[in-house]
């Protein structure tokens, strides 16, 4: 099973009919950033994005969420790594210091 698969299927468990999957989510620089999924619970949405070891998926995800936490009603931004430890020192592109992190966490599985 591939890590989007798992993790959207491990956010239907949890959330049910509030998942969103394959989301496209409009980011402060007018881009829009199809995201592994999007749930919302009380009016507040979480993005989920799957991300690889791989740089260009590290990247993307990091650009993406740089993108959507400097909008006015940032979302929840959650990575989803298989390992923190096999991302090494680019585990930092993802939980950057300039990312609140109240709005920003990984998860692993």
């Amino acid at each position: 099973m591939e890590l989007t698969d798992e993790l959207n299927a491990r956010l239907r468990t949890i959330f049910g009919d509030k998942v969103e999957e394959g989301a496209n989510v409009l980011g402060a620089s007018t881009t829009m950033w199809t995201v592994s999924a999007l749930v919302t619970v009380d009016g507040l949405p979480a993005v989920f994005q799957a991300v690889s070891e791989h740089a260009n998926s590290i990247n993307r995800a990091s650009t993406a969420f740089r993108d959507l936490s400097t909008l006015e009603n940032a979302p929840k931004l959650v990575a989803f790594v298989r390992s923190k430890a096999a991302l090494g020192p680019r585990l930092g592109l993802l939980a950057p210091q300039g990312l609140s992190k109240r709005r920003s966490q990984m998860s692993t599985f």
